[in-house]
């Protein structure tokens, strides 16, 4: 396969979705096709079967890389899998009396990794939030400036050693050559925050199975996390109230999405039958109290589990996204609770055919690859740091 022309994979609870497409001059993906398969074995985040998991994401694969007589190059995207982030400090003398090197940012950021990261985890992420020159802060990595003391702190986002191995390994088995893995809310940020770098924001992305969310202010991320909930504990409660199939409960739960909220108290009945049924004639407030009910209940453990950190960097909005994001009660209940504007967004950046909020993940890992597309490496060791430098000088 061309160096420009990358893969992206997003595995998600609900689909696995693939990205196919070139990298332009200006280093942005060009998107030629999209692969879609249901997921197998894994939930909530949790891998429950890997060779499963890895064959559903090789079909995917196959359905934009089809005909192609050249191996599969692909940047992963995930959500939850144990997925943590740390905040950790690190501090060198630059070996060389002529300024600071590459190699001295490299050292700095493997020693904040060092001291802060145990050694069961995989780092994913180290994005620098600033630089000390002896102790003169600033934001941009300091090479060729004067000084005895290099210090750097860091957001780094890391998972267990054991389940990327798992993972990267079984994908490498089903063929395909994992080129990088990446953490869906550092990339869903880089997507949607560097282009304005000065007010606190909060994105957060509800998909099937998890929530992945990042916390920025002033252009540097102060928290990262996937949660396991998501838009699959609606789906499963409308699945017990009506005692049907959950195909048959995710399609009402769209459906569901599309009407008119001010039906309420009104006395309209749904027709929610599907094949093999006949007497799912549903009250829509029925239906709605059903749903909103798991709603109020996700947003209240988004708002439990962020309220300590926006306490110190009380927000200024919040950029909503992924597929859940089309419930129409999800956007003023966010900004009910958080007391901030909520807006929804979607990777506009692309074509309108996959300018969806579910495809967000998918188009954020493809920005991503597109990044390193020119210098392709195989998945490196958890010891190994090349392009280290080139990493952070790009997230610049």
């Amino acid at each position: 396969m061309d160096k420009s022309h990358v893969l992206g994979i997003d595995v998600g609870t609900e689909t696995i979705k693939v990205f196919t497409g070139t990298v332009s001059n200006e280093s942005k993906p060009v998107i030629d096709s999209i692969g879609i398969i249901p997921t197998e074995g894994f939930d909530k985040g949790v891998v429950s079967d890997i060779k499963a998991l890895a064959k559903t994401i090789r079909q995917a694969v196959d359905c934009v890389n089809f005909g192609k007589d050249t191996p599969a190059r692909a940047y992963i995207g995930i959500g939850g899998m144990g997925l943590r982030s740390f905040r950790c400090e690190g501090s060198v003398a630059p070996l060389s009396c002529n300024g600071i090197t590459k190699d001295d940012i490299d050292r700095v950021c493997r020693a904040a990794v060092l001291a802060g990261i145990p050694e069961e985890l995989y780092v994913l992420h180290v994005i620098p939030l600033y630089f000390s020159v002896d102790k003169q802060k600033q934001i941009s990595p300091p090479v060729g400036q004067q000084g005895a003391c290099l210090e750097v702190e860091a957001h780094v986002v890391a998972m267990p050693a054991q389940g990327f191995n798992e993972v990267t390994s079984a994908i490498q088995k089903a063929g395909i050559t994992v080129a990088g893995v990446t953490s869906n809310s550092i990339v869903e940020a880089q997507l949607f925050l560097m282009d304005d770098l000065k007010s606190n924001r909060m994105i957060v992305d509800i998909g099937a199975g998890t929530t992945d969310l990042a916390i920025f202010s002033d252009g540097c991320i102060y928290h990262s996390a996937s949660l396991p909930l998501g838009g699959n504990y609606i789906t499963r409660d409308i699945m017990q109230a009506l005692n049907i199939s959950q195909s048959h409960a995710e399609g009402i739960k769209r459906y569901y999405s599309r009407l008119d909220q001010n039906l309420r108290g009104q006395g309209v009945m749904l027709d929610c039958n599907d094949y093999g049924t006949t007497d799912k004639q549903i009250s829509y407030d029925f239906l709605c109290d059903v749903i909103e009910c798991r709603v109020e209940e996700i947003i209240q453990l988004i708002h439990d589990y962020v309220k300590e950190i926006v306490a110190d960097y009380p927000l200024d909005e919040i950029l909503l996204t992924g597929g859940c994001s089309l419930l129409p009660s999800i956007n003023p209940q966010l900004a009910k609770r958080f007391g901030v504007d909520v807006y929804n967004k979607q990777p506009d950046q692309t074509l309108a055919e996959y300018c969806y909020p579910s495809n967000t993940s998918c188009y954020g890992v493809m920005c991503y690859a597109a990044q390193f597309a020119q210098a392709v490496e195989v998945i490196p060791e958890p010891t190994s740091w090349r392009s280290l430098f080139n990493k952070v000088k790009k997230f610049f």
